[in-house]
């Protein structure tokens, strides 16, 4: 049996090359030499992003991170650097790479790593599209906001029998091999395990994938026929159920549900800055919300058998794959839920409000995450707007269907505000627990004990935040607050002046070095 000791928490990326068995047997001494030259390559950048190869069997890379952000933004680089290196050569001959990233319980065997998160990020690898990367949802959570690639839902990777939450971002320009649709996984992606070289069943799931998308689209082209008949015959067509939202990069966020096939971007075109300290005025000044989740993949609705009957939606794991050329993206239902998704994501005051109640008001069926967000959205605007009781209740909402870091750190803001010092902290602590590296969680935290008078358990977080996020004044001003109530008066001043160095404006700062005698 392992040691207990040798078992750890931690961000597994697992690289493999896809199509690698045809590479091989089309120029195998070609190959094998050009997969060397990316594997140095590969080396470089995981160990800029303080990684650790542990295995490197056949055409794989294993890699372990000790931070989730590191490991996206290596996948990222990897990516990148992988189609530089194979700039100017033939499509047929081009290493690309499928990378999947997870977090998870790992077994140090001798340096190499075996267990769930080993297991998880190599299922979702093979769900990546082809130079792009598949994260967990934990994954996801830990870098929303934190990454400007946008991570797309995709359909729930199915492991030993369980639907894994999973979002993709294709970051290449792609090749011979076409990735699957944004916001779905193709049928490779439903065996647990499965590794690139397994050609001969990948090529049989991108069959059984395209025919359902002929399928589909043979329906649709159906319906457009019979509707224009009966136009022509001056009598109106039956209703049809109205596509979901496509799912694009540029698209606004929209939910992963099924029923009404939202589409919800996420934050990732533009990264939100952290949310300050709470109840500090002066450090909440252009903070925003929490990245939105990224648009997941319409599926075409089937006609209703009424005029009043509800639209009928595909099952997501039978839902066909959109074409290509994005066709379907020109409804104008589709495009009025993007711009309400986009209000309630990144609107201002009562529209912004009014938005997000009513997506959350609307009929149909929203799956957890898209009921977080849209909560935590609306509790956010509340709070902006000093409505803390409404705040605190989404957000109540948000935790429960959706139990993120940011989620946490919004409803401890509100607590604070109400007064309730203690929930604020407990609400820190539970952000601090999924995000052990939230230094804006510890300064929350550091701030709500220093107003509890828990001085000591406050400058152990207060030191923590300077180290993650010491390029922010407030941090800085924070743990000079504490260090002054614990009469460390020589600290308390360094405190201050390095906040009012880092922003200027920095008045409560200014005011204490005025206070204790100290000069700017």
């Amino acid at each position: 049996m392992q040691d207990e000791t040798s078992r750890r928490l931690t961000a597994i990326l697992a690289a493999d090359v896809v199509g690698f068995s045809r590479l091989v047997a089309d120029d195998e001494e070609g190959t094998l030499a050009r997969l060397q030259s990316v594997r140095a390559a590969f080396g470089e950048l995981i160990a800029r992003y303080r990684g650790r190869i542990f295995n490197t069997a056949g055409d794989a890379i294993r890699a372990e991170f000790q931070s989730a952000g590191d490991a996206v933004r290596c996948a990222e680089a990897l990516q990148a650097r992988a189609e530089e290196l194979a700039s100017g050569q033939p499509d047929t001959h081009r290493i690309r790479f499928r990378i999947g990233v997870a977090l998870g319980d790992v077994v140090d065997a001798g340096g190499d790593l075996l267990g769930d998160g080993v297991s998880l990020a190599e299922t979702l690898e093979a769900a990546a599209p082809v130079g792009g990367v598949c994260i967990s949802r934990s994954v996801h959570d830990a870098v929303v906001g934190k990454t400007k690639t946008a991570f797309l839902p995709a359909t729930d990777v199915i492991r030993d029998g369980a639907a894994v939450p999973a979002y993709v971002a294709h970051l290449a320009a792609g090749g011979a091999e076409r990735s699957p649709p944004m916001g779905q996984v193709s049928e490779i992606a439903k065996v647990s395990g499965m590794r690139d070289n397994n050609d001969g069943r990948r090529a049989a799931a991108g069959k059984r994938s395209g025919w359902v998308w002929l399928a589909g689209l043979g329906a649709l082209t159906f319906l457009a026929v019979f509707a224009g008949q009966r136009l022509m015959q001056g009598t109106p067509p039956q209703k049809v159920a109205t596509p979901s939202p496509p799912k694009s990069q540029k698209a606004p966020e929209a939910p992963a549900s099924a029923k009404t096939a939202p589409v919800a971007p996420t934050p990732a075109p533009s990264a939100p800055k952290p949310s300050p300290a709470p109840a500090r005025p002066a450090n909440t000044d252009g903070a925003s919300s929490p990245a939105p989740p990224t648009p997941a993949q319409p599926t075409p609705a089937a006609p209703s058998s009424a005029a009043t009957a509800p639209a009928a939606t595909a099952p997501a794991a039978t839902a066909p794959a959109r074409p290509a050329d994005d066709h379907l993206r020109t409804d104008a239902a589709t495009q009025a839920f993007a711009r309400q998704w986009q209000d309630c994501a990144k609107g201002k005051g009562e529209t912004q409000i009014a938005a997000c109640k009513g997506l959350l008001d609307s009929p149909g069926t929203l799956s957890d995450a898209d009921l977080g967000t849209l909560n935590h959205h609306l509790g956010r605007a509340r709070l902006e707007k000093g409505e803390i009781e409404p705040a605190i209740t989404a957000l109540t909402t948000s935790v429960d269907k959706a139990p993120t870091a940011d989620a946490y750190v919004a409803r401890g803001i509100a607590y604070h505000q109400k007064g309730d010092l203690e929930a604020a902290v407990r609400d820190f602590t539970e952000a601090i627990k999924r995000e052990p590296k939230n230094g804006e969680a510890l300064n929350n935290r550091a701030w709500s004990r220093y107003k509890l008078k828990q001085n000591k358990a406050a400058l152990d977080d207060a030191d923590e935040a300077t180290k993650l996020i010491g390029d922010k004044g407030y941090a800085w001003d924070t743990r000079g607050h504490i260090n002054e109530a614990l009469g460390n008066k020589a600290a308390a001043i360094a405190d201050y002046k390095k906040a009012i160095e880092l922003d200027a404006n920095a008045s409560e700062s200014r005011e204490a070095l005025k206070r204790l005698g100290a000069s700017p």
